[in-house]
C-alpha cells in the first residue's frame, strides 16, 4: 500500500461552495481548466482520477465553463509533480484563483490565467505526486487545494 494522502490548501477566496472528491484519489489521469476570455482568472477546473475503491471518477468542472478549455493529459503513465499559481481579486470585488500551472514528469502547462496577485505553490519531492484536488467554487473557482501522496 502506498502513503496516506495529505490534503494542501486552500488558496483563493471563501467565496462559493465547498468541493472535494468522491472518491480518494490514487491517480491523477486528466486535468481540464477554463479561463475566462480575458484571461481574468480561472473560471473553473475539472480532473480524471482513479480512486482507492477502484472506480474512475470525474468531477467538475467547479466554477463555470464558458471560456477557454486548456488540458492536461497525465494518462496512466505520467505524475503532477507540482501545482502553483496566484490568486487575487477578480471583476472588481471576489478573491479567487487569477493563474495555474502543472508541471508534469515531462512538460509544463501554463500559466493559465493571468500570472498576478498573490502566490502559492505546492511541490513535491521524490516519488510523491498530486493525485487530486478540493476546494470552493461558484460561477469561479473561488480557491484550490491538492490531495498529495508523500509516497
Amino acid at each position: 500500500m502506498g502513503s496516506k494522502h495529505v490534503k494542501i490548501g486552500t488558496w483563493g477566496g471563501a467565496g462559493g461552495d465547498s468541493k472535494d472528491c468522491r472518491g480518494t484519489p490514487e491517480q491523477l489521469i486528466r486535468i481540464k481548466i477554463t479561463v475566462g476570455y480575458n484571461d481574468e482568472c480561472i473560471r473553473s477546473i475539472s480532473f480524471y482520477y482513479s480512486a482507492t475503491d477502484g472506480n474512475m471518477y470525474e468531477e467538475g468542472p467547479w466554477g463555470s465553463s464558458d471560456g477557454q478549455e486548456r488540458k492536461v493529459d497525465l494518462g496512466y503513465w505520467n505524475s503532477l509533480r507540482e501545482i502553483s499559481g496566484t490568486t487575487g481579486v477578480a471583476y472588481g470585488s471576489y478573491d479567487v484563483v487569477k493563474s495555474l500551472k502543472f508541471v508534469t514528469d515531462t512538460a509544463i502547462y501554463g500559466p493559465y490565467g493571468r500570472n498576478e496577485g498573490t502566490p502559492f505553490c505546492i511541490s513535491v519531492l521524490d516519488d510523491g505526486r498530486i493525485d487530486g484536488f478540493f476546494g470552493r467554487a461558484g460561477t469561479l473557482l473561488d480557491a484550490i487545494g491538492a490531495y498529495v501522496n508523500p509516497n
